[in-house]
């Protein structure tokens, strides 16, 4: 007869059976992650005519209110290598699957309480039901920047810009998950602690905002003085500059920093993931 001996020694003493149980729980998990995917869909938006168009209003409005500024020489952007509409549009959607990727982990135990309380789930189901919801999100922000990148082609071209290339859209469309990685990795590794003290995720969402200015978002940043050190340390910078860059031109300009940052925040989201999972049976009550 088999015996079960419970003692106080912490799970991350024993990593490889955790990483096992994270490998199990992310397999078995799938199904149920999905299904809550689509309850949380069908919550948004069973009471909303319009759905996700809200979500694509903002930063088209905005991009509007900066194409016209450039359009009346308030602002100058320098050279964006494509039309300056298409610079903004992709600036400003990829940055909002970024916001979304950081504020849906970093909040991924609150949203989640009245289930842990009710069910046991495997932390696994939680993190992908969230991976799910933004892929879900970007399948439409997507849509807009293959349409507007259609649009303005021609008159691009007649500019001597490129606002589409086939091969380098299919390549954007293979690295675009990284945008997705990089705020993961951010918003879960601030997730148990946003548990704890709300602020945290106050903070980090304040912090968002004024950030898309500091980063070449809505305009090109130049690379010399303070701006060279704002782009070498940026989590973001080489990501939107390659994968703009990619889209419209089939050009890659900071290869190496693209693939620095895919490393390390890859490696962040693994970290964020084991504290995730060892920890979450003290966060759903402190939630």
């Amino acid at each position: 007869m088999s015996r079960v001996v419970y003692t106080p020694q912490s799970e991350a003493f024993n990593p490889k059976r955790v990483l096992k149980a994270m490998a199990l729980g992310l397999i078995q998990s799938r199904y149920m992650a999905l299904r809550l995917v689509v309850k949380d869909i069908k919550s948004d938006y069973s009471k909303s005519q319009f759905g996700l168009i809200w979500e694509l209003i903002d930063p088209l409005v905005l991009g509007f209110i900066f194409y016209s500024l450039m359009r009346t020489r308030v602002i100058n952007p320098g050279e964006t290598h494509m039309p300056y509409a298409i610079f903004i549009i992709y600036g400003l959607l990829m940055y909002a699957t970024f916001v979304e990727s950081v504020m849906r982990m970093v909040n991924l135990v609150k949203n989640s309480k009245s289930l842990l309380s009710q069910l046991k789930l495997p932390p696994e189901a939680l993190i992908l039901s969230v991976l799910f919801r933004i892929a879900f999100n970007c399948f439409f922000r997507l849509a807009v920047m293959l349409f507007f990148s259609l649009l303005l082609r021609n008159s691009a071209l007649a500019s001597g810009q490129s606002a589409f290339n086939l091969v380098g859209f299919l390549k954007f469309l293979l690295l675009f998950p990284s945008v997705i990685l990089v705020g993961a990795a951010i918003g879960l590794f601030f997730a148990p602690l946003n548990a704890i003290y709300s602020d945290v995720g106050t903070a980090l969402r304040i912090g968002l905002g004024p950030y898309r200015y500091l980063s070449p978002v809505l305009w090109p940043l130049p690379l010399t003085g303070l701006w060279a050190y704002v782009h070498a340390v940026s989590p973001i910078s080489p990501l939107f500059l390659d994968l703009r860059m990619l889209a419209t031109n089939d050009v890659m300009h900071y290869p190496g920093h693209f693939a620095a940052r895919i490393l390390l925040f890859g490696g962040v989201f693994l970290f964020a993931w084991f504290i995730f999972h060892i920890s979450i049976v003290v966060l759903s009550e402190k939630a």
